[in-house]
């Protein structure tokens, strides 16, 4: 995730993560261990939808940096399209269907990446 840039890009995101697995710890520590258990699911759900995110970022910058973005302009637009649309869906609170516009997003640049 790291080399992606992900963390200089999305810094509130990875932070309210960290900050609720920190928090799952102490529920644990504290003996609150239904809490801590169900704190720590989130967080995992959490975290494997940041790593989605940075393999997005991952693959569009590999798209860039490939110059295949002049080959297929519509199709790297449509594809930051469902990736700005994973942005404001998980903004709102709304995983699943982030998650569902982010794989889209990875889909179509990955696409770009093998025509």
């Amino acid at each position: 995730m790291i080399n992606t840039g992900f963390p200089r890009f999305f810094p509130k995101y990875l932070r309210n993560s960290d900050n609720k697995a920190i928090n799952a710890l102490r529920q644990y520590e504290t003996r609150d261990f239904y809490n801590a258990r169900d704190t720590a699911a989130e967080v995992l759900n959490e975290y494997r939808t940041l790593l989605i995110g940075a393999k997005v970022l991952y693959a569009r910058q590999d798209v860039i940096r490939s110059g295949f973005t002049s080959y297929n302009s519509s199709d790297f637009n449509r594809a930051d399209e469902a990736a700005q649309k994973a942005v404001i869906e998980y903004e709102a609170g709304k995983i699943e269907a982030a998650i569902n516009y982010a794989e889209e997003a990875l889909l179509r640049y990955n696409i770009l990446l093998i025509n």
